[in-house]
């Protein structure tokens, strides 16, 4: 026993080196996964990887989510069209701004406001109203979020009543994009941002900011104000962020592990076909909206890609609603501490020239020139593939392989280079 103890150290000693930069490399793998977590982009989210692993995981185990703590009404079927007034470009229809006129040199001269009329669909305004004076009166929910745009110069005769009931209710926000101006009566300390951002190679749905811009995006806004008591929030410290004082992720990936739409009927109830019509008394409206956090959208029309089909956007909003209260965008410190030593272990045999199969039972043992060639092939890329899917499955949690296959790479070419100099 002691001799292997001598054997270990000497080991370590000769080694030391080669310790101390794989245990620097691996500290920087960490740090720039971290550092993805909190970008909002998609960026090499491998959104075909994980649309194939949730497949299999749906037809092997049930993925149903728990909405039980969720009310989901849909206002489709709750339409009203209005009059607005747009400023349109005159030389390009689907442009609206101003109509520029040009000197003989090409020099903007004035510009003019052009304005044309039309006719869009909104939701009910009277309907919303009808709604949330039922929902003040019964007093029983928690938080009430209306996934409906207010916009300016989008008028209706119900505006002033339904913007003062909003601004006089509890826990009742609305929706707000940082591209659009909000209605001039609306109460702006109501508004909730609602964005999530793409790219142009990747426009699916993958990952919601939390903190944007320093203002609580709308799930961490029902997050805070639905848990007062131990006042769990999301803060800003350098690149890190934390709640309630442990480290965690402000974009983390979301998790949708079931189709909305596959059961729809089960999930969400129609606001004025069912609801207004149905909930006869104050007694219903107590029950049904007892402790629940409502979401009142659009769940046929408003509907976004996703690497799980095509999702409604408060759904999405639930979702990631769901990942602050089960806490899943907090760092696991076990599982930053396993990648840690699996880096440091790949760096080791890469700095050495080592392959990782040779110290594999069985494999180690095989002869076959093409077996091992296939190994070979697939290297450490191949390992840290079949991690992601460990850590998928297994720890729910998102391992992205971009950073450590470029860094292992690299680290491979300069290891050759050195090996062959010598």
């Amino acid at each position: 026993m002691l001799s292997h103890i001598k054997r270990f150290i000497a080991l370590l000693r000769r080694q030391s080196r080669k310790l101390l930069v794989s245990a620097t490399l691996s500290a920087l793998i960490v740090f720039l996964c971290y550092l993805m977590n909190n970008c909002p982009y998609p960026l090499w989210d491998n959104i075909s990887w994980f649309s194939k692993i949730e497949y299999v995981l749906s037809n092997l185990v049930s993925r149903e989510t728990d909405t039980s703590d969720a009310l989901f009404i849909n206002v489709s079927h709750d339409k009203q069209v209005v009059e607005v007034k747009y400023k349109r470009h005159l030389g390009d229809p689907g442009y609206y701004g101003k109509d520029y006129t040009y000197s003989p040199e090409g020099h903007i001269k004035e510009s003019t406001d052009e304005y044309i009329k039309g006719r869009i669909d909104i939701t009910n305004r009277d309907t919303l109203l009808s709604f949330l004076k039922k929902a003040e009166k019964a007093d029983t929910y928690k938080y009430i979020f209306l996934d409906v745009r207010f916009e300016a110069n989008i008028n209706t005769k119900t505006d002033s009543l339904l913007h003062a009931q909003i601004s006089r209710m509890r826990n009742v926000a609305y929706s707000t994009h940082s591209d659009i101006e909000d209605h001039e009566k609306a109460d702006h300390s109501k508004a909730a941002i609602n964005d999530y951002s793409t790219t142009r190679i990747n426009t699916s749905f993958t990952r919601w900011q939390y903190l944007q811009d320093g203002k609580k995006s709308t799930p961490l806004l029902i997050y805070t104000s639905v848990d007062t008591i131990h006042n769990k929030t999301i803060k800003k410290w350098g690149p890190f962020y934390y709640s309630n004082g442990q480290l965690c992720q402000n974009s983390p990936f979301m998790h949708i592990p079931e189709d909305f739409r596959k059961v729809a009927c089960y999930k969400y109830l129609d606001l004025g076909p069912e609801i207004l019509t149905d909930w006869a008394d104050n007694d219903i409206w107590e029950q049904r909206l007892r402790d629940k956090v409502v979401f009142v959208g659009d769940y046929e029309k408003d509907v976004h890609d996703t690497y799980n089909g095509k999702q409604p956007g408060s759904y999405l909003i639930y979702l990631a609603y769901k990942e602050l209260c089960e806490g899943r965008h907090l760092v696991s410190w076990k599982s930053i501490g396993f990648l840690f030593v699996i880096y440091v272990i790949i760096s080791i045999f890469i700095m050495n020239r080592k392959s990782i199969w040779q110290y594999i039972p069985r494999i180690k043992n095989i002869k076959n020139k093409l077996t091992l060639f296939v190994l070979d092939m697939f290297g450490y890329g191949f390992l840290l593939s079949l991690l992601s899917i460990v850590f998928y499955v297994w720890f729910n949690d998102i391992y992205n392989v971009f950073f450590p296959s470029l860094i292992f790479s690299v680290l491979s070419l300069i290891s050759s280079y050195k090996n062959k100099s010598k």
